[in-house]
């Protein structure tokens, strides 16, 4: 399915509240999340998105867990980051699987 070769990784760590980038954007490419984990120490509000576009709702949640499937979970625009924006600062760690698609 992905050349293996291509998949880059990476953690997931933060603890402030609003918008949080977890993979910057890349000049001339998109970022295509294969797999992605985290938990929060305490429930909240939380919104994926595509530099300033939502990707979700916002999701009252301790964790999110999306295992590689057969397609990509979360597909950002050309030259955007991927963020995971949290109502409010909580201590949130985990790991994405991603690859970067040339434009």
């Amino acid at each position: 399915m992905y050349n293996e070769a291509d998949i880059l990784e990476i953690k997931i760590d933060f603890a402030a509240g609003g918008d949080n980038t977890v993979i910057a954007a890349a000049a001339g490419k998109k970022i295509r999340v294969l797999e992605i984990f985290f938990a929060l120490t305490l429930a909240q509000a939380v919104t994926i998105k595509s530099g300033s576009t939502a990707l979700t709702g916002a999701m009252t949640i301790t964790s999110l867990s999306l295992p590689e499937g057969n397609k990509p979970r979360f597909s950002c625009g050309t030259n955007e980051a991927f963020i995971v924006n949290l109502g409010v600062g909580t201590q949130t760690g985990g790991r994405a699987y991603y690859l970067l698609e040339t434009v």
